[in-house]
């Protein structure tokens, strides 16, 4: 028996979603297609990449202003972030909408078929005589997927039938009818017609037909509800490797509007490390950063000319990122990039690196006690200067 058709099989289709005319005392009972915003939330997850790329945005500002970068500069990159998570989404959800709108279920007296494929087209041909049983899975909303388990000498290749077969059954693929609207009610009609299915190839049986699908013993199949609405989100996990569990996007959830007020604690607070106008300096002494091979970076005294320190290659993230954080807000402002920077002491607050053209400071002590490296050395020139 064949069980899949190619689309270019048939030029046009007497019946919407079937490659040929049914046989005589067959007849359809149910037709149709996934949601697409169910579709886009079972199959490709639309729901947990939306919370990964808005945790990975909120990462971003706190890493940015870690380095230096203003609350506005900092929102600047996560926008860039979410932009592209938008597309990425938006793009998703336009290929739901297209399996909705390309897909067509069918249920018969006799049979189960599904034309499936957005660019290539096939339909599958499953008869009630291949059928070991049925699963619903339920979605919310009054949606679900209804899978089909197959006889063992009945097999379909998974990866030609995906999305449109149960997850990581790979061993026995199931057919799955995914994200189907009033799923509930198509499910008790498939066990209505496979009942009746059943009990009439019985009857035939007994009366001695002798044709090959009249002697077979149809196994009766029991719908099987799993959609229990207090059911543990450890359960719906092992029962849909693709159900994301509730404690996990809470989680994330949390930790996402935890690193929101802790950036908005840091800009509150001014525990970013910037200092007012108001403070007196003790010391200010003017520095270039010339960059030199291997990545490192020269400490130079303006009024000598003296090499102070070296930021070696690799090290001193603390120097680096306040310079990328001073360095962006110049190019934002179209300010001189060679201007020199001012090393400064404040009266009780500690020692700074600063830029008069913009007015903004990162304090060096704000990452706790550096022993070595080129952030020690302008520290200890900042405290000892006078």
């Amino acid at each position: 028996m064949n069980y899949i058709h190619n689309h270019d099989d048939y030029a046009t289709e007497p019946i919407r979603g079937l490659p040929a005319a049914l046989p005589r005392g067959e007849f359809v009972l149910w037709q149709g297609a996934p949601s697409w915003r169910v579709f886009a939330r079972q199959v490709f997850h639309t729901r947990a990449i939306a919370v990964l790329v808005g945790l990975a945005a909120t990462l971003r500002v706190i890493s940015s202003m870690d380095a230096g970068a203003t609350l506005g500069m900092a929102l600047g990159e996560a926008g860039i972030i979410l932009a592209f998570g938008i597309v990425g989404l938006s793009i998703l959800s336009l290929l739901a909408w297209l399996v909705q709108r390309t897909t067509v279920y069918t249920i018969t007296n006799k049979r189960i078929m599904m034309r499936v494929g957005v660019a290539i087209q096939k339909t599958f041909n499953i008869p009630f005589a291949t059928m070991d049983g049925a699963a619903l899975k339920m979605h919310g909303n009054d949606a679900g997927s209804l899978s089909v388990a197959l006889k063992p000498d009945t097999s379909l290749a998974y990866l030609i039938l995906w999305p449109h077969a149960r997850p990581w059954r790979m061993g026995h693929t199931q057919p799955t009818l995914r994200a189907i609207p009033k799923a509930e009610a198509v499910a008790q009609l498939l066990t209505d017609a496979f009942t009746s299915y059943v009990q009439t190839n019985e009857t035939i049986a007994r009366l001695g037909s002798t044709s090959d699908e009249q002697e077979a013993t149809i196994k009766s199949s029991k719908v099987d509800h799993e959609h229990r609405r207090e059911e543990s989100s450890q359960t719906k996990l092992k029962d849909d490797p693709h159900a994301i569990p509730r404690h996990l996007v809470m989680m994330s959830a949390g930790a996402a509007l935890f690193a929101l007020l802790a950036v908005i604690f840091v800009q509150w607070t001014g525990a970013d490390g910037q200092r007012t106008s108001e403070e007196v300096v003790e010391f200010s002494q003017e520095l270039r950063f010339m960059p030199l091979d291997d990545d490192r970076i020269a400490v130079v005294d303006v009024a000598s000319g003296n090499v102070i320190t070296t930021v070696e290659g690799n090290t001193d993230g603390l120097i680096r990122g306040a310079l990328r954080g001073l360095g962006m807000t110049r190019d934002l402002s179209d300010l001189d990039p060679s201007a020199p920077y001012q090393l400064q002491r404040l009266a009780g607050d500690g020692v700074y690196l600063s830029d008069a053209l913009t007015g903004r400071s990162i304090r060096l002590e704000s990452f706790g006690p550096i022993e070595t490296g080129a952030t020690a050395d302008l520290l200890q020139l900042g405290r000892s200067g006078e």
